[in-house]
């Protein structure tokens, strides 16, 4: 005949492992619902890529349907180092597009190019790892030339 000591521990143990399964499931959620944004977030960087490539295009051709878009510029700024984001071909256009920049765009692409320059610099001097690479060097240099 079980105690009650026994009837407790049993009870206990069984919401324990109630606990533990409904944490799983949980778990096991989360990991598809993450793999799921990550798809997700993939197309949505394409999309912006596809239009900040657009957006560039327009501007070189078409200046007078091109219209000025703060977010897409932004998003070349941010990523105008990244051969993937911007290929060469789109990136000769953004050189040209950036000697038109003014005012806070203007020191932002600034100081984006002097990090990445200051980056690979410490990073020769200290034979260090780092994760500036020598094309996003490269660009960054073009850059201040063209500014």
């Amino acid at each position: 005949m079980k105690t009650s000591d026994q009837t407790s521990d049993n009870s206990s143990n069984l919401k324990d492992e109630r606990k533990k399964n409904k944490f799983k499931k949980k778990k096991i959620k989360f990991k598809n619902t993450n793999s799921i944004a990550n798809i997700h977030n993939s197309s949505r960087i394409h999309e912006k890529k596809e239009k900040a490539i657009s957006y560039l295009e327009k501007w070189k051709n078409d200046k007078n349907n091109w219209k000025f878009e703060k977010l897409t510029q932004y998003w070349l700024l941010k990523n105008m180092f990244d051969n993937d984001k911007v290929p060469e071909k789109s990136f000769e256009v953004l050189l040209q597009y950036l000697v038109n920049l003014k005012g806070g765009s203007k020191q932002l692409a600034i100081e984006l190019c002097e990090n990445v320059i200051k980056n690979m610099e410490k990073k020769l001097s200290t034979d260090e790892e780092n994760k500036v690479s020598e094309c996003s060097y490269h660009r960054a240099r073009s850059v201040l030339q063209h500014l």
